[in-house]
Parts: C-alpha cells; structure tokens; sequence
C-alpha cells in the first residue's frame, strides 16, 4: 500500500499548530483572569489603606472620636476654631466664640457642607435622642421658629432680582396682596396666634400651637422653566398669550412660604443655580452658608439642571418636590418599569417617591395635589354683566381651526351675540375668527379680569387643557362651558401618564359642575342648542371657588406638606440654622385613623374604588396593608401567594422580571386563587389597572370637606 507522506505531515502540522494555539488563548484567559482579580485585591487594599490613613484632624464629640480626612473640611474646621474674633453672622447659626469643635464641626457638615458627615456622626450627634420633645437643641442656639409673616415685600424684593422672567409673578403676587395677607390671618385666628410687628406671634396655648411649633426651613424654588437655556420663554412670553398654569402656580407657592415664615430662595438660572448648590471653600470669616435646603421645589427641566450643577442628586433626591402638571404615575416613574418614550429622557424614570411630584388639580392620587389659588368676587351684580356678552377661552386663533368650531361659533353667535376673545393673531390664523368676533389680543390681568366679569359665559374651545381659567371664571359668577371629549383624549402627549381626559376641564366636569360648568361636545349641535337656551334663561351665579382653590386653603394644604411629607426617612437630621439636631417624627401622615381598606372589582384600579365609596386613595398607607393577613381578611382566601414583580430563577442579583404588569399588588386573582404581595414600594399603584380578573387591595381614606389632599382633622 502506498502512502502520502507529504499530505499526512502536513495535516498533523495543521492540528498541532490548531491545538497550541488552543492553549495559548486559554493560558492568556487565564492569566488575564488572574491579573484583573490582583488588580481588584490592589485596589481593595489601597482604598483599605486610604480608609486607616492617619486622620488629618480629630474630634471628640461627646466622647466619640470624630475622624477628619477630607482636607478642605480640615483647614475650615482648623481655621474657624483658632480665629481670634469670629464673625457675629455665626451666631444666628448657634456657633460663638467658646463653642467646641464638636459644635464647630456640625456647622461644616450640616450648614456650610464643607465637611461630610462622619460615619461616627449618628452616634456623636444624637445623644440626646431619648428625649420625648420633637426637637432637641444641643447648643445655646436660639430655636428657628417659622413665624407667620404679615408682610411679602421682602419676596417681592427677590422678584426685583429674578428680573424681566419674574415680572409676571410679581404682578400676580402683588395683585393677590390683600387675599394672601387675609387668609394667613384669618388661619393665625383660627389658631389663636397675635399679631407681632411683621409677623404672627403664637401665644402660650400648648393645645392650640399646630402652626406654632414649625420649624423654619430653607426653601429652594428653582423655576428651570424661566431659565434662558431652555429658551422656553414662559416669563417674557406670559405678556403675549403664552401659557400661564405653570407661572401661577409658582407665584402662589412663593408667596405661601414666605407667608408662613419659611426661607426662601429663588433660582431662575444656571448661573444662578451654581452660585447656591456648587460648593465653596473660600469662605473666609464669613457665614454665607452653602445652600443645602430643606426641600428644593422644581420642575423638570429644573431637575435636570440639578443634575447637571450637582452631578448627582444623592444629596438632593429625598428633599426634591417637582412641580408637574399632568402627573407622573408610578409604572412611568419606575426607572425599570415601562421601556416607552414617556418614561425615558425627561419626563419618565426618576425613581423618586411618587409622592414628591405636584399636579396643578388633584387627578393622580399617587402625586400630592399642590394647586393654585383663586381670588373671589362675591360683590357681583347683574349691573357688571353686559347682556348677550361671551368671552372664548383661548390665546391662539388656531383653536378654532376645523369646520366643527366654526359652526359651534355660528350657534354661539344666534344665542349671544356679542362674542369677544383675547387671541395672538398673525397673518397665518387670523383667518380662523369670524367677523362678529370682536378680539383684544393679549391682555394684562387687570383689563382680562375686567371683560370676563363683563361675560356670561366662558366658552372652552378644548384647549389649553386643565389650565387655571376655568375656575377663575366660576370664582368672578361666569358660567364655563366644557367641551367633552368624546372619546377621552389621551392626557399625557410624551409625559409618564396614562390617564385619558373626559373634558377640556375634568376638575370642573366632576367636582364643581351645573349650575357653574355645563360640560357638552361640542360637535353634538343638538346638545349645544339646548345648554346654550338654558344658560341664556338662567340667573347670574354668584362666585363659586371650592376651598382647596382659596388663598386659605392653599395656605392648608401646603403647610401640611412641609411639615408632614419626609421621604428622607433618615432618623436625625441637623437643622441648618443652628447647632441643632431634630429627632425626625416617623410616624405615618396621614395618620392611619383616616385608612378605609377597599377590594375593588375586577380590572378596578384604587383610584375608581375610593372614588366610588366617596374616599380618595393613599398611597401612604400600602405598606400597611399589602401583607397576608389583610388580603385574606377581605373576603377572599388565598390558595397561593406570590411576590411582585417575580425573579429570575438562580439569579444572585436577583433581577426583578418586569414583562407582565406588576403594579397591581397587593392584589387578588379570582381565577387562579393567587394572592400578589408588592415587593417593589416603587410600583404601588393607586392609578393602576389591571386585567378583569385581577381585584386590587387598596388603601382608602377620607378627606376633608373641599380639600381632598387632606384627611379630615388634618388640617
């Protein structure tokens, strides 16, 4: 037998060389994975290393040694501990001239934030902790009360600073004057406090202090809807017919903290949002604080900036509270949950307490309700009302584009024949106004104010939706007609909220109504004849502002918030003003007297079920109850229980599974038997909905009379 032996060496060759090389790439892995495992120990030990370094300072802080190794908080500490004469602004913060270095050492770490806070600083900081009192004072600082002020010049002040982008909100504040100065008041009334010079002194009734025993707080408004990098233009543009539900909204905010004797700071620019968040280390002997408020008010575009300022918003992030009109729903805030546009880039997947968003009305019950205020006319005759006068609500003609309104507006016209309307017009759309329409343009408040209470009927074209105008209408006895929107219009046009629109105004729809608000589509021409023969036959209202939307229970409802939301759940926390430390409350608000547990119907969200017993839903109050003892106390028995959302088997990490809904827990599946117990406090859901078969578990409470936000006696 012949044999190739050419071809036979060669295919040897081929498979040792193959095989070698085989080895040689494992060898590689292998040392690779050998090198990055003394890389990871190297860094280990450097940073252990780094972490036993010698302290650059130490102090002793009711016997705790304090370790200082930050060296900017080192030379601070040093540099104000030897000065021979400090600085009297440091008095106002509890530091003098014989304080200690423990005392020294609280003010870089809880005022000027030089100094981070020491891993040792929770036992050093809160020997006083078993004391009964709320607050607990550890030097000879005097208690920053927040007295009632009497006075919003000095935020008026501020506004002059702000400049042009402010002009708007200083007018609406300086024309809400008297109401706001009224309603504080009339609440220090209420809860017998005497009026002191500027501001409102408590007198010595430990029963009735609920206003008195505040602590003052810093309060940062960044308005990032002002600031020029965003070029919205929403402050210049509020004198020629751009939106103002956003504008009010701040305006009312301001001027209710300043009122209830809080520190307010106001940011309207990048500029300005570095120079009071950046920090700084060149003080000096001086006490011009960094700002680290309290709480820090926002919108979106805002945060962002934050962000961008700070780097990150660990700091920030259980102190913010975002100004949101439409709402942000928990399954869109989750920052895993839903993978839809809404709830990515900015509006979506912020991961903060549903909670610390604020809507313009109280439409998402898993957000906290902050509103506006509204002023009364209740001194209103038919003498003020021109007969057959409607006014259209809207600042663009192009609200009127389409052949429906226009037929809608000849209807209009043979009921009432004097039709006004204050609209921006250019070449482009000023087409859409018919001639019997006689239009102002744009209007300063006081000439807008005046046509409207010269109206019998505010007429809603369908947008803007949910703005202030229509209960500014109702509040002066002007009748406003709400176009339905048949079927519901989708609420949130790119924002993290799936809740659909059943009207131009729903607040109005189902919380005011007739004789106030006639709500009717606008295409059905039948149903518009005969709202429109009733209106034109009926009497002249008199003003109608629910108290929620009064100066006074604005006033209420934000006080509420800033003492009672903390979603820092930290147990001490130094108060910024003294050397002070404050023993959190951790108790639950709303208190749990108010809870009223519900099981809803099939596919019901919480939300509908409260409504339908007529309670609200509280998303406080999940964690009270989405455990097994009260799911099988409702009724059902549970076969089997799960947790939401599920885990990937094997998974060390233990990745939550968000394929399916899962914001339904605490729920139960009347098909299966199946109980779900909610494992993520993110994705309790008021608003959520789920498939027919699924009835939800869910924590109800009650409300005070007009005032929805709060429960009764929560005032």
């Amino acid at each position: 037998m012949n044999f190739d032996i050419s071809h036979i060496t060669f295919r040897s060759l081929k498979g040792i060389v193959g095989l070698a090389a085989f080895f040689w790439i494992v060898l590689v892995v292998i040392v690779h994975h050998r090198l990055v495992i003394q890389h990871k120990q190297l860094d280990n030990n450097v940073a252990s290393l780094r972490h036993r370094s010698e302290p650059l300072l130490t102090v002793n802080c009711d016997k705790i040694t304090v370790n200082i190794r930050d060296k900017h908080c080192a030379k601070r500490l040093q540099y104000l501990t030897e000065l021979e004469k400090l600085n009297k602004c440091f008095n106002m913060y509890g530091i003098h001239q014989n304080s200690s270095e423990c005392s020294v050492l609280k003010y870089l770490v809880y005022v000027e934030k030089t100094c981070p806070e020491p891993e040792s600083s929770h036992q050093a900081f809160s020997h006083l902790s078993a004391a009964k009192s709320k607050l607990l004072l550890l030097e000879n600082g005097k208690l920053p009360i927040a007295k009632c002020r009497i006075t919003l010049e000095t935020l008026i002040n501020k506004m002059e600073d702000c400049g042009r982008v402010c002009e708007w909100m200083k007018t609406r504040i300086q024309n809400h004057k008297s109401d706001w100065l009224a309603s504080i008041s009339e609440l220090a009334n209420q809860k017998e406090m005497e009026v002191d010079g500027d501001y409102i002194q408590p007198i010595k009734n430990e029963e009735k202090q609920k206003y008195a025993k505040r602590r003052r707080q810093t309060i940062i408004l960044h308005m990032g809807l002002l600031t020029k990098e965003y070029g919205l233009n929403f402050g210049e543009g509020a004198f020629s017919g751009g939106p103002l539900g956003e504008l009010v909204q701040w305006a009312d905010l301001a001027a209710t903290l300043e009122l209830l004797g809080h520190d307010v700071i106001l940011s309207w620019s990048q500029d300005r949002l570095n120079q009071l968040l950046k920090p700084r280390y060149d003080f000096g002997n001086d006490c011009n604080k960094a700002v680290m408020a309290d709480i820090a008010f926002t919108d979106m575009y805002g945060l962002e900036q934050m962000k961008t300022t700070l780097g990150t918003l660990n700091n920030y992030r259980c102190k913010l509270r975002i100004l949101d009109v439409y709402g942000t729903e928990p399954e869109y805030n989750h920052p895993r949950y839903k993978n839809k546009d809404s709830s990515s880039g900015t509006w979506g997947g912020k991961g903060l307490d549903p909670r610390q968003f604020y809507t313009h009305f109280p439409h998402s019950p898993d957000n906290s309700f902050l509103g506006f205020a509204v002023r009364t006319s209740d001194t209103l005759g038919n003498n003020d009302v021109i007969k057959g006068r409607v006014l259209l609500y809207g600042k663009r003609a192009k609200y009127l584009e389409g052949r429906g309104k226009l037929k809608f507006l000849d209807i209009l016209h043979k009921f009432f024949d004097d039709i006004h309307a204050t609209m921006e017009t250019n070449m482009g759309d000023q087409h859409f106004l018919p001639e019997y329409v006689t239009n102002h343009g744009s209007l300063g408040q006081d000439e807008f104010t005046k046509l409207l209470k010269s109206s019998k009927i505010y007429v809603g074209l369908g947008f803007p939706v949910e703005g202030p105008a229509a209960l500014e209408a109702v509040s002066n006895g002007v009748i406003f007609l709400n176009p339905k929107f048949l079927p519901p219009l989708d609420a949130h046009h790119g924002k993290p909220t799936s809740r659909r629109l059943t009207s131009q105004n729903p607040y109005a729809e189902n919380f005011i109504g007739e004789p106030y608000v006639y709500t009717v589509d606008l295409n059905n021409f039948t149903e518009v004849r005969r709202v429109l023969n009733k209106i034109k036959n009926s009497e002249r209202n008199r003003a109608k502002v629910n108290r929620e939307f009064t100066h006074i229970g604005f006033i209420e409802r934000v006080n509420s918030f800033i003492e009672n939301q903390d979603f820092c759940n930290s147990q001490m926390e130094a108060d910024i003003h003294t050397g002070m430390t404050w023993k959190q409350n951790t108790s639950i608000w709303p208190p749990k007297s108010s809870l009223r547990i519900k099981m809803s119907s099939d596919g019901e969200s919480c939300a509908s079920v409260c409504s339908r017993y007529n309670l609200t839903c509280e998303r406080a109050f999940f964690p009270l109850i989405n455990n097994d003892v009260q799911l099988n106390s409702i009724k059902q028995k549970c076969t089997v229980f799960e947790t939401l959302p599920g885990y990937l088997q094997n998974d060390k990490r233990r990745t939550p599974i968000f394929a399916n809904e899962v914001c339904h827990a605490p729920s139960y599946d009347s098909s299966t038997g199946i109980c779900f117990i909610q494992s993520d406090p993110l994705l309790f859901s008021c608003a959520c909905e789920q498939n027919k078969s699924v009835m939800r578990l869910c924590p109800c409470r009650t409300y005070a009379h007009e005032q929805v936000a709060l429960c009764n006696g929560c005032t």
